[in-house]
């Protein structure tokens, strides 16, 4: 009987040659014919026959892999910079209490769901855990610790765009909070469409993507709101920003649009340009723990009220924020701790 059997030799014969065709395509995807081919998203990673996480990444994006590890889409944690009375210390969702599970903690497989990473079960977060495809692959899924079973792994990696689409952002943020436009009130699934209506999204509807506002330095993302503990980076997003509406945004030729300019130093364009939110998707505005049910996955739930299209209620804000860490003590309402 003839022995089918490879050889070592050939074995290692064989990876040599897999390696060597990887490196002269990481030098192909780098020359100036390709720049083009690559920035223009259409690039395919065809090449791919095993998905092995980050393993396949790091051959030809082990800084890019790096940056990525080091951002608050990888740690969940930083030092606080704009957080009343914790400013300097190490803070993030690791630490922290949140109104939909209490915490990272013990919930660590829901959570892994949008972490961009394999490593959360463990709080493993180094680079050899980074999921590139969360971001960067249409149709995507995963779970804490890789690929989600359900979708076709190989054909996601084949089909990685180098700039995430607004359905890439949409599918974990629109998401926060357990679902569709629980949190945000302004963010929802929606929104990824190819199509956008105005009253939806004026900025989406102009084919605006995330990170036209959102900007990325090495991988970190710029922009914060109230309930975010850490900053990526110190760049700050606002209408006014000059490559955006300015500080004077409405025609000083007209009296309207005169007295409109006299108020943007205090009042910020959402005060006026936004009525309403929660307009495709309902939004959750209550979440009652006190009423809560028995559900039939043996868990809890609270008692949640939604509405469609609530008017904001307008505060004062200075781009500060308060919170709340696990290790924080309980202080009652009278004062004792």
């Amino acid at each position: 009987m003839k022995n089918t059997k490879t050889t070592p030799h050939i074995d290692y014969t064989r990876r040599v040659l897999e390696a060597a065709v990887i490196l002269l395509f990481c030098l192909l995807i780098t020359s100036p014919a390709s720049e083009g081919m690559h920035a223009s998203g259409t690039f395919s990673h065809s090449f791919i026959h095993e998905y092995n996480g980050a393993e396949n990444c790091l051959v030809c994006h082990r800084q890019v892999s790096e940056d990525v590890a080091t951002s608050i889409h990888n740690t969940w944690m930083g030092t606080a910079a704009n957080i009343v009375g914790k400013e300097g210390t190490e803070t993030g969702k690791l630490a922290g209490v949140n109104e939909f599970r209490a915490g990272i903690t013990s919930n660590e497989a829901f959570c892994g769901e949008c972490h961009a990473g394999f490593g959360l079960p463990e709080y493993d977060l180094s680079v050899g855990k980074v999921d590139c495809l969360i971001c960067h692959a249409p149709n995507y899924k995963k779970t804490a610790t890789g690929p989600d079973p359900s979708i076709d792994v190989l054909g996601a990696v084949q089909s990685m765009v180098k700039s995430p689409t607004r359905e890439m952002c949409l599918r974990c943020h629109a998401m926060a909070g357990g679902g569709d436009n629980n949190k945000r009130g302004d963010l929802e699934l929606a929104m990824g469409a190819a199509d956008v209506s105005k009253d939806l999204d004026v900025h989406m509807s102009a084919g605006m993507t995330c990170q036209d506002c959102h900007t990325f330095e090495d991988h970190h993302v710029s922009g914060r709101g109230m309930d975010l503990r850490v900053d990526d980076t110190p760049t700050v997003i606002s209408c006014d920003d000059a490559r955006c509406h300015g500080s004077e945004p409405h025609p000083e030729g007209s009296t309207e649009g005169r007295i409109c300019n006299q108020h943007t130093d205090r009042l910020y364009c959402t005060a006026c340009h936004i009525t309403s939110y929660g307009k495709n998707q309902s939004v959750e505005v209550s979440r009652d723990w006190e009423n809560r049910t028995l559900a039939d996955d043996g868990m809890y739930h609270a008692t949640i009220v939604r509405e469609s299209n609530p008017a904001p209620i307008h505060v004062w804000w200075n781009r500060t924020s308060e919170i709340m860490d696990l290790a924080d003590p309980v202080v009652l309402d009278d004062g004792v701790v």
